[in-house]
């Protein structure tokens, strides 16, 4: 069949001949739904990536949940595809697509804003898919083009979200609802929005815990901590990881003797089903024996008016362990001083908190999937100072 570019459901249904469906079936009688369909990898925003094996069920039923709480079975959607699908966040939320018959756009080989955007406004999409950064480029783009576009809703995951930036994709992309998804390649989707939350609800929380997945977060002790306490979340579930692919040291660090998964992420959860990310753990900045988690602190930046992105991290420093330096991406391109970020902090974070440092950037390291990889900006600006680059 010559490629035209996109093919109906009845042109891939028709391609098979009769032999080659009794094969498909033959195979699918011997399939064991536990056995592995894939291997995951782990982002790589902290180090070396890991392998994670994936079962036929903890893929198939995970995306069926997530197709439920999008609402995808009760009407027809246009996805614009931003993120890979090598990724869990596309896998399982493709896989929820394909569940349920949704249009799938894919407006580029590798991730471009304005093919994103071309394709939006194109194609009339109805969902957006992506990451935090990749809605930060869009709305960049979108500032410039003004695109007459409307998306029924957004769905963000993949890294933290600030509530500044749901706030701008609802003014900027024009989107009517956004949903937030929480997960690790380690546990697919553990947290997904509510169909109807309220704007409270949307801005300050990850969404509420899915189908088939329990969650605690323990304190330093591994005791398990009251409701509203920030804690390490731990999870455990039917789409939670098996073990790390030949890892055993990394498998007995990560798993308690009750099968608890240890997230590594600091999390609050709220009795009410809801919980919000305080940061990763690996993320806290120790300076002066304070800790200090970023996500507050990028959080507040982007609510000034020319910031459009930052990235806060910690930078080795002899007498306090640790010195905070916001990396930041200015909207009109200009540098944004060190002063100028003390004195819209000043006296609305608490004084250990105020970045002392403060770096313009034109980019920031990411991943292929798209995640900012925090441990390279500190190399960077570790490498810019020893070379009295200030």
């Amino acid at each position: 069949m010559p490629f035209r570019g996109a093919f109906t459901y009845n042109d891939v249904m028709n391609m098979p001949d009769a032999q080659s469906v009794k094969s498909i079936r033959d195979y699918q009688k011997k399939v064991d739904i536990h056995s592995v369909m894939n291997i995951q990898f782990t982002s790589g925003t902290t180090g070396f990536p890991k392998a994670i094996p994936r079962t036929h069920f903890q893929t198939v039923n995970n995306s069926y949940f997530v197709g439920k709480r999008m609402m995808l079975n009760e009407k027809h959607h246009i996805f614009c595809w931003q993120v890979p699908n090598f990724h869990a966040f596309g896998l399982i939320v493709g896989t929820a697509g394909w569940h349920n018959g949704s249009t799938i756009v894919y407006p580029s080989i590798h991730y471009s804003p304005e093919k994103s955007l071309e394709s939006i406004n194109k194609e009339r999409c109805t969902t957006l898919l992506g990451t935090p950064t990749m809605y930060v480029d869009l709305i960049r783009e979108q500032s410039t083009r003004n695109e007459d576009i409307s998306p029924d809703f957004a769905l963000t995951g993949g890294a933290i979200a600030s509530p500044q930036l749901v706030k701008d994709m609802q003014s900027v992309l024009n989107v009517k609802t956004v949903q937030s998804l929480y997960g690790l390649t380690e546990s697919l989707a553990a947290f997904f929005s509510l169909p109807g939350e309220s704007p409270s609800e949307v801005y300050t929380t990850v969404g509420h815990i899915v189908e088939h997945t329990e969650a605690k977060v323990v304190d330093s002790n591994k005791k398990t901590v009251d409701f509203g306490v920030p804690g390490e979340l731990c999870l455990k579930g039917a789409a939670i990881l098996d073990g790390y692919l030949g890892d055993d040291k990394k498998n007995e660090e990560s798993f308690d003797e009750e099968g608890w998964f240890y997230t590594g992420d600091q999390f609050v959860m709220f009795e009410n089903g809801y919980g919000n990310i305080v940061g990763r753990i690996k993320d806290m900045i120790i300076r002066g024996g304070e800790n200090i988690y970023p996500k507050e602190i990028e959080d507040f930046l982007r609510s000034h008016p020319n910031i459009l992105e930052v990235h806060v991290v910690g930078i080795p420093h002899k007498r306090l362990g640790e010195e905070v330096c916001a990396c930041i991406e200015t909207k009109d391109g200009s540098t944004i001083s060190t002063e100028e970020v003390k004195i819209f902090c000043d006296k609305k974070l608490a004084y250990f908190k105020i970045p002392t440092m403060v770096r313009t950037m034109k980019d920031f390291p990411k991943t292929t999937s798209g995640k900012i990889q925090k441990y390279k900006l500190v190399e960077q600006v570790v490498r810019e100072m020893n070379n009295n680059i200030v």
